[in-house]
């Protein structure tokens, strides 16, 4: 059909420029990855307070859904601040369509690596010229570039975002306001930054997040998704009856501050293999979902259950981070300009690989990666 060749055009267009703009920071994310060998030690995890990624208590629902986050007479522009600021930092980051995350993330593993009297680390960091043994935060969050002034430009941009929400605290004035900034807790803009104790329940990460370059080659909005899932898999027990945890759309909204846009990011984490989603609904075809038959709404009603659209439930892939982020997701988009997620695997039998086992066209896909079933395009 027109609009779905039109849509899989979009898409090849998309995942082109992505491997494009990959191969162009290939250099900073090797030079970042060398700089992390070189920092005085490796934590045996790196650990984030949830404040980065979670709301407590959560936020309300906006009044569309029944809550009182804004008034419905406010002009749609105070709608739109007042619900992207009650965001978690993380999710403000991911909002502004800007690198600030896979940068502040760079930096808390850092401090983690530098960790000075009791904890508290001590920025001695030049923002973007290394010098001796210190190598720049532009080299050390994946924000390298040769000319010295362009990567000057990128930390700036990023430090100004993560000012804005609390993040870092820069000087107030002076060429030396991003120098000699300051970086703050995750979860309080007044105090400065200390390496979370145990005692204060952290959520615990594999190093290998940074080490391999997951966190500099995935996109921001992906980034965010992965952490909030670890978070959200970290406090909320699966139920015996269910392949993973879901996370509903309520869930999303009040307490990590996640768009329906933000979430979709689901299925390239499944693509490259970093977690699984099931679907409670096996009708659900590039999320959409089948009519129903009037032979499945009568059994539907004899039993007392609902047809309602349910979502997806997820789960982590172990060790699944001990892979080359670069590798994996730039060989994923090389090897298929479509996302698998899109292919419509009957017409691919009885099309071009007709005398091909399923397994060899998708080797490397998320079928491979994951030993799942094919899931549907978007996320409900």
């Amino acid at each position: 059909m027109k609009y779905r060749a039109e849509a899989n055009d979009r898409l090849r267009a998309l995942r082109a420029r992505r491997r494009a703009g990959l191969n162009a920071r290939a250099d900073a994310v090797a030079r970042a990855m060398t700089a992390y060998a070189g920092l005085p030690a490796r934590p045996q995890a790196f650990a984030l307070r949830p404040g980065l990624l979670a709301l407590s208590p959560p936020r309300k629902l906006p009044p569309s859904a029944g809550g009182e986050l804004y008034l419905e007479t406010e002009p749609l522009s105070v709608r739109r601040q007042t619900e992207r600021l009650s965001r978690p930092p993380a999710t403000q980051l991911i909002a502004e369509r800007s690198r600030a995350l896979p940068t502040i993330v760079s930096m808390l593993y850092v401090a983690q690596c530098e960790p000075g009297r009791r904890g508290r680390f001590e920025n001695r960091h030049a923002v973007a010229k290394s010098s001796g043994r210190a190598p720049s935060w532009a080299l050390l969050c994946g924000r390298y570039d040769r000319n010295l002034r362009t990567r000057r430009e990128r930390m700036r941009r990023d430090l100004t975002h993560l000012g804005e929400v609390g993040l870092v605290a820069l000087a107030e004035h002076g060429q030396g306001r991003y120098e000699a900034f300051t970086l703050n807790r995750e979860d309080n803009a007044d105090r400065r930054y200390v390496v979370p104790g145990v005692g204060e329940g952290p959520l615990l990460l594999s190093t290998s997040l940074i080490t391999n370059g997951w966190h500099l080659v995935l996109e921001p909005d992906e980034l965010a998704l992965y952490l909030l899932i670890n978070h959200l898999l970290a406090t909320v027990p699966k139920k015996p009856h269910e392949d993973g945890v879901p996370l509903t759309s309520k869930t999303r909204f009040t307490v990590y501050g996640v768009s329906s846009e933000a979430y979709n990011a689901i299925h390239e984490l499944e693509e490259f293999g970093l977690i699984r989603t099931h679907d409670p609904m096996p009708h659900r075809r590039r999320g959409k979902v089948r009519p129903p038959t009037q032979a499945e709404l009568d059994d539907a009603a004899e039993n007392e259950q609902s047809l309602a659209p349910v979502p997806y439930q997820l789960e982590l892939i172990p060790d699944a981070l001990e892979r080359p982020a670069l590798e994996v997701i730039d060989g994923q988009l090389g090897t298929y300009p479509l996302p698998p997620r899109v292919l419509e695997f009957d017409d691919i039998l009885e099309a071009k690989y007709a005398s091909v086992p399923l397994a060899s066209p998708l080797k490397g896909s998320r079928l491979a990666l994951s030993g799942g079933a094919a899931g549907p395009a978007s996320a409900s």
